[in-house]
């Protein structure tokens, strides 16, 4: 992916890489007690590491801190391109409408591509459908970089629109080392549109040797999910075991984090034959995942004790 210019490497983290934002809000330090107008001091900060910590008090706050960010967006001009990002990324999850017009203004007018995307994943997190107008004009909009029309079209498919699916298709399979941010972001809204019928295409980018090596992964691994949410519910524990043997870590990861997020003892009892199968590819993946179970265990054993 080509390097991304303005922003803080952690912010640039919650626009990448499956918009891992969600995984940075679990995995951030625990909230303290503050009023959203006191975290919005480190939010809009230089310190990268009070900044993320805030972004991630902010939204644990939800609405309430809508209006905090709401009153800052007074002053758009003078905030940072990180404070706009994580602003973007925050007000969308609320799902609070007090947020649309500055989502869809921010979409419409910055001209800076990763504020772009960030106000499209906005709107694709409220998953609020007045945003389908804004989106669509962004998508349809050939003078808007692809990586911000790509973030339209995934935030799009949250909706369940599928207006997307046409020019997601066109740009997976248009130059792979010239446009390979906007490849990588054409499989993650391909995904998001969740139509069986692009998986052919998934399935060919994945095999096409002179496509960008994350953008073929995550093809791979795209098609796999698609399938999977396609299958019926009795069969996805089967699916899952099946997935658990594929050589790529990233398809037998992904498959071994949804077994453990089924949590029954079918599943547990899959992650546990696998684990001790060293001849399966997915076996350090279920071993992962039954240490997290175990840790789990040790620690609610000792709560009880310590009661």
């Amino acid at each position: 992916m080509r390097k991304i210019k303005g922003a803080s490497p952690s912010v640039v983290k919650c626009l990448s890489f499956g918009i891992s934002f969600f995984i940075f809000l679990g995995s951030a330090a625990m909230a303290k007690s503050r009023t959203p107008s006191e975290a919005m001091v480190d939010l809009k900060g230089k310190d990268q590491a009070k900044k993320m910590e805030a972004a991630s008090e902010l939204s644990k706050m939800g609405k309430d801190a809508v209006p905090v960010i709401v009153e800052e967006m007074k002053n758009y001009g003078k905030l940072d391109k990180d404070s706009k990002i994580l602003m973007a990324i925050i007000l969308g999850r609320t799902g609070d409408e007090r947020g649309d017009e500055h989502l869809r203004k921010m979409l419409k007018e910055d001209p800076d591509v990763l504020v772009g995307q960030s106000a499209a994943i906005g709107m694709g997190y409220s998953r609020r459908k007045e945003h389908i107008p804004a989106l669509t004009e962004a998508l349809n909009d050939d003078k808007k970089d692809k990586a911000v029309r790509m973030r339209a079209a995934w935030a799009l498919g949250q909706m369940g629109d599928k207006s997307g699916k046409k020019l997601a298709l066109e740009v997976l399979k248009s130059n792979k080392k010239a446009d390979a941010s906007a490849q990588y972001l054409s499989v993650e809204a391909l995904e998001s549109i969740g139509d069986e019928s692009v998986v052919p295409e998934l399935d060919r980018n994945w095999k096409d040797k002179k496509a960008y090596v994350w953008t073929r992964i995550w093809s791979k691994l795209a098609a796999k999910r698609v399938k999977f949410h396609n299958v019926k519910q009795e069969e996805r524990l089967m699916f899952l075991e099946e997935a658990l043997a594929d050589p790529q870590f990233e398809v037998n990861d992904w498959a071994a984090g949804e077994l453990l997020k089924d949590g029954s003892d079918v599943a547990i009892n899959i992650l546990s034959n696998c684990s001790t199968d060293k001849r399966n590819p997915g076996s350090y993946s279920c071993e992962k995942r039954l240490g997290y179970i175990n840790a789990r265990k040790a620690r609610s054993n000792h709560s009880r004790k310590s009661k």
